[in-house]
């Protein structure tokens, strides 16, 4: 990991900060666990993981083997969504779910021949079990196979308000997230049959955009070591952002595939007071005007502080479709908000401010910037310029030297020019974006190079920062997935935090 300088020498000379000279493990887990975003201050980190890993937790069951009725952990491994708080030292579990299982089937019966001449018996086939999965083992379960889900439920990409307004000496945060869970992901458990919203699931198991807020008393200093008084954030209140119909309906899982369920409503974002939320949805959520009749990716904004939502969709685009088949489709992804969300960027292949058409009116994957006032998007413009594919590659086989004519390389047009991943890619105060790219110059639509290398752009100025030397040779680089930090009063960044494989310093 690496930092890139300071975006300029007043923001350099006021950086006065020493990293806590120590490295402490949050989780630990045989299962996978994904930091989805941290508040400004540094207590709080949101987490996505399908182990279990909170430390405040309730077991399936108690001490003697019996059920506990208000079970609280995840030892079934779907995914969910932690809080750990740096403060108290803590982690939360905040969503509770569990996935729709098979049925167990029923034992085959072979019966036994009978001896001759008595006629044989008919066979007894027990019958099947019902939906009702037999409890896992005590005292130790283990997560679900994929195989045994036949609705998978989960909890995904959380991001966190970054320093939402103090009031009275609290500060309500507000995290935002998706999830398939149907009434409240609170609790849900698909093993039982009548638990609320379980009937619809077979034909309606989208994924969602849903909000988790609560409140604490604001910590300004944590450096003297005081302990903070407990507080349990597992009780905040969800509310359901989106309420859509699902694209397609939920797939099983086999020994062979995954489960599937439609990622419709998907990388929601939020600004740092937690009022505006940005999203991907492929659902038609505003159906006056052109709404997305379609279905493809759309980007959407909404206000979460009103008692009433309102869905503001910024990208109104359809597949190319040549003699009724599907030949570009089109897609408009990861949203990233500036503190006050009145700034927004995204990657889109779209056409959407009249520079992105090779000619035959299909585009490649650039990023875009526009200013939101609370109702409208508008300015919005192309940051980048490109073309997809690398340099021309050398012949897979090396041809003979009295070849004629010379075998020419077949060119590359294939590779993404542009990377601008899902998370907070634009700084705090909306006037730098981070990303990365095979272009030699972003903007020229002209060269690339072999491998990827990030870039700052500076929106006011409509000019481009290389982070770094571009790898010239196999095996490359990592992927180095930018981002903003050492923010000044003004909210604007004086570093740059990018991942490296390359020795460069």
């Amino acid at each position: 990991m690496l930092v890139a300088g300071a975006f300029s020498s007043s923001a350099q000379n006021t950086t006065n900060f020493t990293p806590d000279p120590f490295v402490s493990q949050v989780t630990s887990s045989a299962r996978d666990s994904f930091a989805g975003d941290m508040t400004a201050n540094g207590r709080f980190v949101v987490i996505e993981s399908s182990g279990d890993i909170a430390t405040e937790k309730v077991a399936t069951f108690n001490a003697s083997g019996t059920p506990n009725p208000n079970a609280r952990n995840n030892e079934d491994g779907n995914r969910e969504i932690f809080l750990y708080d740096y403060a108290q030292r803590r982690s939360f579990q905040l969503t509770n779910t569990k996935s729709v299982l098979n049925p167990s089937p029923s034992p085959s019966v072979s019966p036994s021949p009978s001896p001759s001449p008595s006629p044989s018996p008919s066979p007894s086939v027990s019958p099947s079990p019902t939906v009702s999965p037999t409890p896992t083992p005590f005292p130790t379960p283990t997560p679900v196979d994929n195989s045994s889900v036949a609705i998978e439920i989960s909890n995904n990409r959380p991001v966190i308000s970054l320093e939402p307004q103090l009031v009275a000496g609290r500060r309500t945060y507000t995290i935002v997230f998706s999830s398939n869970a149907p009434v409240s992901p609170a609790n849900f458990d698909g093993s039982d049959p009548n638990a609320p919203g379980a009937s619809t699931l077979a034909t309606d198991g989208n994924q969602e955009v849903w909000t988790y807020q609560f409140t604490v008393p604001d910590t300004a200093d944590l450096s003297s070591g005081a302990e903070v008084p407990f507080q349990d954030l597992s009780t905040g209140t969800f509310r359901r952002i989106t309420d859509t119909k699902a694209s397609i309906p939920p797939m099983p899982g086999s020994s062979t595939r995954s489960p599937v369920v439609a990622d419709d409503n998907r990388d929601a974002t939020i600004s740092d007071d937690g009022k505006i939320v940005a999203f991907v949805s492929t659902r038609n959520l505003v159906p006056i005007g052109p709404g997305n009749a379609d279905g493809n990716p759309e980007i959407f904004l909404v206000n979460v502080s009103n008692p009433t939502l309102t869905f503001i969709q910024v990208t109104f685009t359809t597949d190319h479709l040549t003699n009724g088949f599907l030949t570009n489709p089109i897609f408009n992804e990861n949203p990233s908000l500036s503190g006050n969300g009145s700034v927004l960027a995204f990657v889109s292949n779209a056409n959407l401010a009249g520079a992105n058409d090779d000619g035959g009116g299909v585009g490649n994957a650039e990023i875009y910037v526009g200013n939101f006032n609370g109702t409208a998007v508008s300015g919005l413009r192309q940051v980048t310029k490109t073309k997809d594919g690398v340099p021309n590659p050398s012949p897979t086989v090396s041809p003979s030297p009295n070849a004629t004519p010379a075998p020419t390389p077949i060119p590359d047009t294939t590779s993404t020019a542009n990377i601008f991943s899902r998370g907070r890619r634009l700084s705090r105060d909306g006037n730098f974006i981070a990303f990365e790219s095979l272009a030699n110059d972003p903007k020229g639509n002209t060269t690339n190079g072999n491998f990827y290398v990030g870039f700052v752009y500076d929106v006011s100025h409509d000019s481009f920062a290389q982070l770094g030397p571009r790898a010239l040779a196999n095996p490359g680089d990592v992927l180095h997935v930018p981002t903003f930090t050492d923010y000044d009063v003004a909210l604007k960044p004086g570093s740059v935090v990018f991942t490296s494989a390359l020795n460069f310093l």
